[in-house]
């Protein structure tokens, strides 16, 4: 993640709250012809594997903040969120610095987004 957009967006996101960066994710090994989620449509990624590995780092139910550049299915950030909190974590935020929405998509029971994060999504956006 050196030098990607998620990672310069959490530097500026740490300086503004006087908080560390901690490379704690790391994409687990895709088989071989295996797509990231950016290179798939939206009913792929739906049911596209995510998985994760978590640093060492002993967490301790630190509060952390997840950070990404786009949120389209929410699908990468959940299982991001889910590695976390199976290594120990406590709560886990999410940043984003865009939201990529379709309200149709986002209803399908196969989405695995649950009621409340779409409300949640649908009134960061009205704000924006």
């Amino acid at each position: 993640m050196h030098g990607s957009p998620s990672e310069r967006i959490a530097q500026a996101v740490a300086r503004e709250l006087g908080v560390p960066v901690l490379p704690l994710l790391a994409p687990a090994p895709r088989r071989p012809g295996m797509r990231r989620q950016a290179e798939l449509s939206g009913e792929e990624r739906l049911s596209n594997p995510i998985r994760f590995q978590a640093s060492p780092h002993a967490l301790g139910g630190a509060r952390l903040i997840l950070v990404d550049d786009f949120m389209t299915s929410g699908r990468t950030l959940r299982e991001a969120a889910l590695t976390l909190r199976s290594a120990g974590s406590g709560e886990v935020h999410v940043f984003c610095l865009g939201v990529r929405l379709s309200r149709q998509r986002f209803e399908s029971p196969r989405a695995g987004i649950s009621e409340r994060d779409l409300e949640l999504a649908h009134d960061l956006i009205e704000r924006a």
